[in-house]
């Protein structure tokens, strides 16, 4: 990092923040980085912003020039990157409109079908009522209600048969907020899920190693939805024609209706996507870098970030792809007891020892003024390792996690195993 130079700003306060930050941190044209509102990990490579909410931020930003790289998708939807971008920042993320891609699976949904894009068929019931007559006439199990608005990750379900439908309906009958936009009532699509991503300018992209994330809370899929408890790069069975597919039938189609909608989107373009016998389908969009997967994709980065999205933040890209470290990357998340609930917090972090070739990035934690490491969320740590093969980085991210001490802490053992033949 520069002695002094360009400056930028990082929002968000987890892993995936952390993660960015870090790999910012290694370009030698970067002189500050800034973060809000950061936490402990990102302490070690930025300096936090001392303000207390968006329009704050807004201020402390005025007169600067900054390039603002959002991680979560909150404030992009309410527009900050708008606000931002009005202000003479260069920003990496969309405006409020081309947030509309993750934050309404409902208005995402007619975008693709209007564009041609492979996705599920499916209704949006705008009410508790509409809902249940949806599950009344299914006749194909199983089927997937998606909430509309923005839930953490959490508002998708997989529904086996008609009596777990009618239990859904009946809990989000109870919470009106979901009602506000309804919800998605999709066909299910059975195949390989994998998570395409891509920097793009709006027309062209630049690809990132796709990745594969693990939702569910335990080891084989068992246990609640989390935002994500693990995750590896790249996919070996995505390669350069199934890329170039995707290019053609997902990330074009896609970027030329935004275009068309005079929306103009410049940064992270995430496809969640099921590999089917007939090709990809897209089951969800999200309009920023996924969390865990950038852990696992940004440590695979042999190139210059900073440039990158400088690029793509002024509407050019060098080419079709960063260069990347030729290894295997694999994530394992390390959450607290209590979690995808209410996580238990305040615990002590110990890390007894470091792995070579392994990364710490700080989710949910804090220090105190002893500069003890603590708990303060639901997914604490994100360790990942590089190895030659999907086998060693496993055993180097494992070997790593037994090596951190969290009170009633928990992970999953099973992330990547499908790549050893284990």
């Amino acid at each position: 990092m520069a002695a002094d130079g360009n400056a930028v700003l990082v929002i968000g306060s987890g892993a995936r923040e952390h993660a960015l930050a870090a790999t910012l941190a290694m370009s030698p044209d970067v002189g500050k980085i800034w973060a809000w509102p950061g936490n402990a990990g990102i302490d070690e490579v930025a300096e936090r912003v001392p303000v207390g909410d968006m329009e704050a931020l807004r201020q402390w930003a005025a007169g600067r020039r900054l390039l603002v790289v959002f991680g979560p998708e909150a404030p992009l939807a309410e527009g900050w990157g708008d606000r931002l971008c009005a202000d003479g920042h260069q920003v990496v993320g969309p405006g409020q409109e081309g947030a509309r891609l993750e934050a309404s699976k409902g208005w995402a949904k007619q975008l693709m079908q209007a564009a041609g894009v492979p996705t599920a068929p499916a209704l949006w019931a705008r009410t508790p009522e509409e809902l249940a007559a949806a599950v009344a006439a299914n006749d194909r199990w199983p089927a997937v209600a998606k909430q509309d608005r923005l839930a953490a990750g959490k508002g998708v379900v997989v529904l086996h048969d008609a009596a777990e439908a009618r239990d859904l309906v009946a809990a989000w009958s109870r919470e009106p907020a979901i009602w506000e936009s309804g919800v998605l009532w999709e066909r299910f699509t059975p195949g390989r899920e994998c998570s395409a991503i891509v920097l793009t300018n709006g027309q062209e992209w630049a690809w990132l190693p796709p990745a594969r994330d693990y939702k569910r809370r335990f080891d084989g899929d068992a246990g609640g939805n989390t935002g994500g408890m693990g995750a590896y790069a790249p996919v070996p069975w995505l390669d350069a024609a199934l890329q170039d597919r995707i290019g053609r039938e997902v990330l074009g189609p896609t970027l030329q209706a935004l275009r068309s909608r005079n929306i103009a989107y410049r940064g992270f373009l995430y496809a969640g996507l099921m590999l089917t016998g007939e090709g990809p389908v897209v089951l969800e969009f999200n309009v920023r870098l996924g969390d865990p997967e950038a852990e696992a994709i940004l440590p695979l980065v042999d190139d210059d970030l900073y440039r990158w999205l400088r690029e793509a933040a002024e509407g050019r890209l060098a080419g079709p792809q960063l260069q990347l470290r030729p290894e295997q990357a694999v994530t394992v998340v390390l959450a607290a007891e209590g979690y995808p609930g209410t996580p238990r917090t305040g615990d002590v972090i110990r890390i007894t020892r470091r792995v070579p070739r392994t990364w710490l990035f700080h989710g949910g934690t804090v220090r105190d003024a002893k500069g003890e490491l603590h708990a303060a969320g639901g997914r604490v740590l994100a360790v990942t390792a590089l190895g030659t093969d999907a086998a060693e980085a496993r055993a180097r991210a494992y070997e790593q996690m037994e090596a951190i001490q969290l009170p009633g802490g928990g992970y999953r053992r099973d992330i990547a195993r499908e790549l050893t033949g284990a």
